[in-house]
């Protein structure tokens, strides 16, 4: 049995595989654990979803700019420190990290995938 190179394309995505395996570890150990951060990105889908019905409950009852000013600060002071610390690059978010034409790419893929395998007849 002869033994098989792989090409170079193969060894590059298998690298790209086992660096991205590591920072998974990295952040199981020293952040949280999977479980852990699906609960935190849950709770923040959620924050954002009420704050953002709120924003626009205020803003369909403004009748005055100052009204709508009045509501897009009420729903930025309600989310209180996070939103300074964001203001003030204090906080880095993940997308930021990896870039948001990256996260785009992977929203369209996964999205796309998902709802490939909810709409098939199989």
């Amino acid at each position: 049995m002869q033994e098989q190179i792989p090409s170079q394309q193969d060894h590059l995505a298998l690298l790209a595989y086992l660096d991205k395996q590591v920072k998974r570890g990295q952040i199981s150990r020293e952040v949280a654990d999977v479980e852990s951060i699906i609960g935190t990105t849950a709770d923040t889908g959620h924050l954002v979803l009420v704050e953002f019905i709120k924003l626009l409950d205020g803003l369909s009852k403004a009748t005055t700019l100052a009204e709508m000013r009045a509501a897009a600060s009420q729903r930025r002071d309600s989310l209180g420190t996070l939103t300074t610390k964001v203001l003030n690059n204090e906080i880095q978010f993940p997308y930021q990290g990896k870039g948001a034409e990256s996260v785009y790419q992977e929203i369209e893929s996964r999205a796309t995938g998902v709802a490939s395998i909810l709409t098939s007849s199989e």
